[in-house]
């Protein structure tokens, strides 16, 4: 995990004079992500939707959108000033872009210690509450061979990189960078947190029954 301070558009470190509450690099990097809260390595790519009050993906001029169908999804100009649905999203298509979703993350606005381990444990990258201001979204660089989802008490973590799509809100979780960074080793920060999650779980549950045993 990278250390220090990081600019919010670019990524890139801040200055070492920067002021204390600085969080772009330069003037450039403010007004470009005033304009426009995602990665340009996002917006770059025909990959939008919209989305209904369902969740359900749409084309920009309202139709039914498929997850597996390049054909109805649009550039995101297109997409962000169309009228149809509520939002936006972003489709992933095995090309390289991998999206991270944290279920039950957050509780009455406070970030769960777990969610908090495993965002600090990866490389600075874009990230956002989700639409129900309960769960965070981490958009990242990397692939996955199918789609993956991992339970444990309190929560989830999805991770997916073909045939699904994120809602997305633009509204970026703390002082994250507006830019993706590489998450290839995303699995091997998932496995080890889960199994400490489950095991924490398994050990609470013998001392409640032994307690209950005496």
């Amino acid at each position: 995990m990278r250390k220090g301070r990081f600019c919010r558009n670019c990524g890139d470190h801040l200055p070492t004079l920067a002021r204390a509450d600085a969080v772009y690099c330069s003037s450039a990097c403010r007004t470009f992500a005033h304009r426009n809260p995602f990665p340009k390595q996002l917006t770059q790519l025909r990959q939008w939707v919209r989305f209904n009050e369902k969740k359900v993906p749409l084309t920009i001029d309202g139709r039914y959108a498929r997850v597996n169908d390049p054909s109805t999804w649009s550039d995101y100009q297109s997409a962000k000033d169309s009228s149809a649905g509520i939002g936006v999203g972003f489709v992933f298509n095995n090309n390289g872009i991998i999206g991270i979703d944290l279920d039950h993350a957050i509780e009455n606005g406070v970030v769960k210690d777990w969610a908090r381990t495993f965002i600090n444990s990866l490389n600075p990258t874009y990230t956002e509450i989700s639409i129900s201001g309960n769960g965070i979204h981490l958009l990242g660089l990397g692939s996955v061979e199918a789609g993956r989802r991992f339970d444990f008490p309190g929560g989830a973590i999805e991770v997916y990189s073909t045939a699904r799509y994120f809602t997305m809100t633009g509204n970026r979780f703390e002082k994250t960078p507006r830019k993706l960074a590489d998450l290839s080793g995303v699995l091997d920060v998932i496995n080890p947190l889960v199994d400490s999650m489950n095991r924490e779980v398994s050990e609470w549950r013998e001392n409640v029954f032994a307690a209950l045993r005496r």
